[in-house]
């Protein structure tokens, strides 16, 4: 997860590990079957051959699934950029775009500033949450909330809690339940954010100059 974090993980280095991974446990289940259940038989090709077949077969099933997680995920991505590619019902104006980038510098989805609700951090990914023909659509880039707060300051999108990022301008009101504080979104389908108390006051301003 660390290692995801802060490198990009390549076909070239995906291989590589798997490589790396299959060679260890090949070589450490040779030496049990060997040392453990046949101690007088000495290390043959058809020994080889069978602990590389069990290991193929272990490794295939957990890199098969998360291959197909990964597609299921590009793919999903892929849908939610060419749905809002095809928005045209509204002019956008540039000033308003907002281009998102993953670790890697790519380039990954431009959206108006005023149709992003909220970012939620999740683990080394962050979902980004945004309106699109009424509907409110997600999509999930491979960064960090810290580094996007960077790039949103100036505009309506500020830190509100250690794993939300909120636009105050589509927020309806600043609501309090017991000692915590939520903020409910103009969208019905927009679940009430968390508030923190490091970042009340900033929140309260925020949401103050905007009702004024």
């Amino acid at each position: 997860m660390l290692y995801q974090i802060r490198h990009t993980v390549t076909v070239r280095k995906y291989l590589f590990w798997f490589l790396g991974e299959f060679v260890a446990i090949a070589v450490i289940y040779l030496l049990f079957t060997r040392y453990w259940f046949e101690p007088d038989t000495p290390i043959t090709a058809r020994i080889v051959a069978r602990a590389s077949l069990c290991v193929g077969m272990i490794l295939a099933i957990p890199y098969t699934i998360f291959t197909l997680i990964a597609g299921n995920r590009a793919k999903d991505e892929e849908i939610n950029a060419l749905k809002l590619a095809q928005d045209v019902g509204k002019p956008a104006d540039p000033a308003n775009i907002i281009h998102f980038y993953d670790y890697s510098g790519a380039l990954k989805i431009s959206v108006s500033a005023d149709s992003i609700y909220y970012i939620a951090s999740q683990d080394n990914y962050v979902e980004i949450r945004y309106e699109l023909g009424g509907q409110l659509l997600n999509y999930l880039m491979r960064c960090r909330t810290t580094r996007l707060e960077k790039q949103l300051e100036g505009t309506s999108l500020i830190r509100c809690h250690r794993s939300y990022i909120v636009n105050v301008d589509n927020v309806g009101q600043l609501k309090r339940e017991g000692s915590r504080v939520f903020l409910v979104m103009n969208h019905p389908d927009a679940k009430k954010i968390p508030v923190s108390k490091s970042y009340y006051k900033t929140i309260s301003d925020h949401l103050d100059r905007t009702a004024s």
